[in-house]
């Protein structure tokens, strides 16, 4: 079994329970068992270490509570399951707005900590306005929160985290987690509004759910000292163990944590080095798993019957 992180006997045996629990968890999932393109039960396409791994995941996110472990992985096969983000992610075409914003790179050179070498950059000052991101999100959330879900900026911003996530190796300790940098230079913090501030806690709270122990590193760049509403708004929305990962700095410089060969210069790396959006992978390396694709592939064929 590839872990990880090194567990206790007693780590063990709750990881194993959890593991015995999949065929129930996928049952009362509504037999969905797909997670991040990849299978959970028996089958063709199993890969048994990471299934494990990704199980792992659910039981730290939650102090190995194993009951709590258990209704959370519950929760996320029936959001899978209805909000589809493998289409989100690999079928669907969005609002060319998000380029600007979203862009993934890989750096091989980063090893002053592990799993740094996947880097997830969102650049709100990249659009006029940031809050042009959030108008359709807020207009659904004045009536109802669910329909948040159909939205396009959170389809773009799932299927973006899905795209991420298949660069993970989850087979590797050093490579199943994530990096994920916002950089706010040019945003004007004192124009955000209550709106953003309810649409970001909602993309937040998606994630956290759906997502855990899938980010290393989380830093907030560019960020004014004056302004620390910032830090302490998210921090009341992660779990504490989470942010114990986060970093927010008044510059753009994560050199002390990420390989300057690799970064741009605009982020402490070498002048030589090209640009963030040069750098961009996220339509280029991305690579669907192979249970993702026949997923898919049936969603496709069940449309056209009907």
């Amino acid at each position: 079994m590839i872990q990880s992180t090194n567990l206790t006997e007693t780590q063990q045996t709750k990881l194993q329970s959890l593991i015995d629990k999949l065929p129930e968890i996928i049952s009362n999932a509504g037999s969905y068992d797909e997670l991040y393109g990849y299978q959970l039960s028996e089958g063709e396409y199993l890969e048994p270490d990471i299934r494990d791994e990704l199980t792992l995941k659910f039981l730290v996110a939650n102090a190995y509570d194993v009951p709590t472990a258990e209704a959370q992985l519950i929760a996320t096969l029936k959001w899978r399951r209805e909000f589809n983000p493998l289409s989100a992610a690999y079928s669907e075409k969005h609002d060319d707005l998000y380029n600007a914003i979203g862009l993934v790179t890989k750096y091989p050179n980063s090893n002053k900590f592990p799993n740094t070498h996947v880097v997830v950059w969102n650049l709100y000052g990249a659009v006029s306005s940031p809050k042009l991101l959030f108008q359709d999100l807020q207009k659904f959330m004045r009536w109802r929160v669910g329909a948040m879900e159909r939205t396009k900026f959170m389809r773009w911003r799932v299927g973006a985290m899905e795209r991420t996530v298949s660069l993970l190796d989850f087979t590797s300790k050093d490579s199943n987690q994530m990096v994920q940098i916002h950089d706010y230079e040019k945003v004007n913090f004192f124009r955000v509004d209550a709106d953003m501030r309810k649409g970001t806690a909602e993309v937040i709270k998606t994630f956290q759910q759906n997502y855990p122990e899938l980010m290393s590193l989380k830093f907030f760049l560019n960020v004014p000292t004056i302004v620390s509403w910032v830090y302490g708004f998210v921090n009341m929305l992660v779990a504490k163990e989470t942010v114990k990962k986060f970093h927010m700095l008044n510059s753009g410089n994560v050199t002390p944590w990420l390989s300057a060969v690799d970064l741009p210069a605009k982020y402490g790396g070498e002048p030589k080095n090209s640009t963030l959006q040069l750098q961009n992978v996220m339509n280029k390396d991305v690579e669907m798993p192979a249970y993702a694709q026949v997923l898919l592939h049936e969603v496709f064929e069940d449309a056209e019957e009907q």
